[in-house]
């Protein structure tokens, strides 16, 4: 908040956004932020991307004809089952408060 805000701010200034709570858009980095709390979605989400990730891997294995990318496959491969088994496993998601407002 930068000092023209903070005036305007003490000062009564208006402008035209204000009295309307702005549109949280979050970015990549808030999405792929490891500290929040794991959901089933972000889980499910975790895992098909590991089993994306294991089978480009392996048709890149299989078109070039070398071993050398057998070695990401397997435990890629290993990640995307072990995601999907814990995400089976979790408890459904719960509605947001802020989805919950809207309906």
């Amino acid at each position: 908040m930068g000092r023209r805000s903070r005036t305007r701010a003490r000062e009564g200034g208006t402008d035209a956004g204000a009295g309307r709570a702005p549109e949280h858009r979050p970015g990549l980095a808030s999405r792929l932020n490891p500290i929040k709390v794991p959901t089933r979605a972000r889980t499910r989400n975790a895992a098909i991307a590991f089993a994306v990730a294991s089978a480009v891997f392996a048709v890149l294995d299989l078109t070039t004809g070398s071993s050398g990318l057998r070695g990401a496959v397997i435990p890629l491969a290993i990640l995307a089952v072990l995601w999907g088994v814990r995400a089976w496993t979790m408890p459904p998601d719960q509605p947001r408060e802020r989805d919950r407002d809207r309906a």
